[in-house]
């Protein structure tokens, strides 16, 4: 099937139900593509889904497609993605999604590889 083909949308929709995350993946990224913004809910439900998913592409495939086609509808699940809490009068950020459960910034690992003079060898 080609991208201008009849019926593409509701394969793409269909496509976004998929347990391989490549497909959703791709999916997602044709859906904004084509400008498909009757798709915004099913990207929204799809991430939802993919919250259990052991990689990170599918969402962020997702994540991009709805903030191309309705920011309204992504913005709560950029937030949700980045581990932001909306309060009534702040926004803050869970403590946790920074790297450590104390809200302190970790820092970085000192490299091997970079741990001699003159750079990468």
């Amino acid at each position: 099937m080609e991208v201008g083909s009849p019926g593409v949308d509701a394969a793409l929709l269909t496509a976004l139900g998929d347990d391989d995350l490549v497909v959703r993946a791709t999916a997602a990224r044709l859906i904004a593509r084509r400008k498909a913004r009757p798709a915004v809910a099913a990207l929204a439900a799809a991430y939802e889904r993919s919250k259990g998913d052991d990689s990170y592409v599918a969402r962020a495939a997702i994540l991009a497609a709805a903030s191309e086609l309705d920011p309204a509808v992504a913005a709560p699940l950029l937030r949700d993605a980045l581990g932001i809490e909306t309060g009534s009068e702040t926004t803050s950020r869970r403590p946790a999604a920074r790297g450590r459960p104390d809200g302190r910034r970790a820092r970085n690992p000192p490299r091997p590889d970079r741990a001699r003079r003159g750079g990468l060898r």
